[in-house]
């Protein structure tokens, strides 16, 4: 009797195991649960203006001057403040460095930069001047690389007041390459 009931057990464990491993031969399907994060960790992507590498010191004309100060606040944004164009064909042109300060290996995808206007009661000076940029255009920096562009403000034609100040805001903006 003690015979047989071991063979009985034997049997079903057996049988057990090769329904198991049947089981597991002809399913195409593993379920996994968790979760992963494969994308931009934003606390980590940082993409600013540095301060030390901006500068105003390409200038036309006798009086005109330029200031560039990085946003301690948004170090993606500076004002760039032109004065003392009096005569057509007198310009400012300030150099910005944008680096890819990101704590991770991302790739920057830098956008071109946006100028904005000051205020509206320097608005009336629109007609008389002209902002050109050139640099990133669509430039990928690594973690750690720097890039620089130019912004060029000129006055055109005299303007009846004698003297032009006007601040500009310059914005960066970039994605990563991870997104």
């Amino acid at each position: 009797m003690r015979i047989k009931r071991t063979a009985i057990v034997s049997f079903l464990i057996c049988a057990i195991m090769a329904i198991g491993i049947g089981f597991a031969a002809i399913s195409k399907n593993v379920e996994i649960t968790g979760t992963a994060n494969l994308g931009l960790d934003a606390s980590n992507f940082k993409v600013e203006l540095v301060q030390d590498g901006c500068s105003a010191n390409d200038k036309v004309g006798t009086e005109a001057t330029g200031v560039i100060t990085v946003s301690t606040a948004d170090a993606s944004q500076a004002t760039f403040v032109v004065s003392g164009l009096k005569n057509a064909g007198d310009k400012v042109t300030g150099t910005f460095t944008v680096k890819n300060a990101s704590t991770q290996a991302y790739d920057a995808v830098l956008a071109a930069p946006r100028i904005q206007m000051g205020s509206e009661t320097e608005n009336h000076y629109v007609a008389h001047i002209s902002v050109t940029t050139t640099g990133p255009q669509e430039t990928t920096l690594a973690q750690g690389e720097s890039t620089t562009f130019t912004v060029t403000v000129e006055l055109t034609s005299v303007i009846n007041d004698n003297s032009a100040q006007v601040s500009f805001m310059v914005l960066m903006s970039a994605t990563s390459a991870v997104d």
